[in-house]
């Protein structure tokens, strides 16, 4: 094998370790916050998204570096199209992001708080906690 081929083939794997390593501190972050809300709500519907990009970046860099050891043509393009999904993903959440207006949702959700302030009682509290 050649020097260059050599030389992507380690670079690969390194990037694919690192991408792995990314996806799983995403999937531990996204399982730890998901402890401090409630389920049904906005936020938690963007952590299980996040869980799930996560999973799938962990399980694209395990076929990325299984592609690179075993030099497999059928692997890299296997690979290749879990990437483009990826990032197809990506442009998606960018775009829904600007579409959608959090800042109106998110005074929907504080009016809907306090309008059930009975019933919300520890919602409130931990607001109040974040907030001061």
């Amino acid at each position: 094998m050649s020097c260059g081929v050599q030389c992507q083939k380690a670079v690969l794997i390194a990037l694919n370790v690192l991408l792995s390593l990314i996806g799983v501190t995403l999937i531990a972050l996204s399982v730890y916050e998901m402890n401090s809300v409630s389920s049904g709500s906005f936020e938690h519907i963007a952590i299980v998204a996040q869980i799930f990009v996560g999973s799938f970046v962990v399980l694209s860099s395990f076929l990325g570096c299984f592609a690179a050891v075993r030099l497999s043509l059928s692997l890299i393009w296997s690979y290749v199209s879990c990437i483009l999904i990826l990032i197809g993903l990506q442009v998606y959440i960018i775009v829904a992001a600007h579409v959608t207006d959090y800042v109106e949702r998110a005074r929907d959700d504080f009016v809907a708080l306090w309008e059930y302030q009975r019933r919300n009682t520890e919602r409130i509290a931990i607001l109040e906690q974040k907030v001061s």
